[in-house]
């Protein structure tokens, strides 16, 4: 398989080889390989080090201010929770990342600013959302 796509080799593959001009960089695991610094300058142009990196986000819902400048980063290769009581915006920080909601501020994924794309550019980047309720399909039986 040529893939260019990271998330679908990781996803599919069992081993993966990364070239760099010709010359074979890594060969192995995807996830460790993925992991490799040297592999990820070189794939990239530049170390990613964050997944997400939000700076100064605000959306406003039905004249509700619901996000107030708000500010995080979710490193790579880790898991990151939004903790917090019902109604204080965390569902609306998932939905503002993916672009499914109108916000200012800064979204990059990946080194990608993306606070201008549309949802299906930013998912094609490994973003995924699976709402709690189950009305995601509410026209079906």
């Amino acid at each position: 398989m040529v893939e260019h796509h990271m998330a679908v080799v990781v996803g599919l593959a069992e081993n993966v080889a990364v070239l760099d001009y010709g010359r074979l960089l890594a060969c192995g695991a995807p996830r460790p390989i993925m992991a490799n610094e040297t592999v990820r300058r070189r794939t990239s142009g530049t170390a990613v080090t964050n997944a997400i990196e939000i700076s100064d986000l605000h959306v406003t819902i039905a004249g509700s201010h619901v996000l107030q400048g708000i500010s995080l980063i979710v490193p790579s290769g880790g898991v990151t929770a939004i903790l917090g009581r019902n109604g204080v915006g965390k569902t609306t920080t998932l939905r503002a990342i993916l672009g499914l909601v109108a916000s200012s501020g800064q979204i990059k994924v990946l080194d990608h600013e993306v606070s201008s794309w549309p949802t299906h550019r930013i998912v094609q980047l490994g973003i995924g959302y699976v709402p709690e309720d189950r009305d995601v399909f509410s026209g079906l039986t």
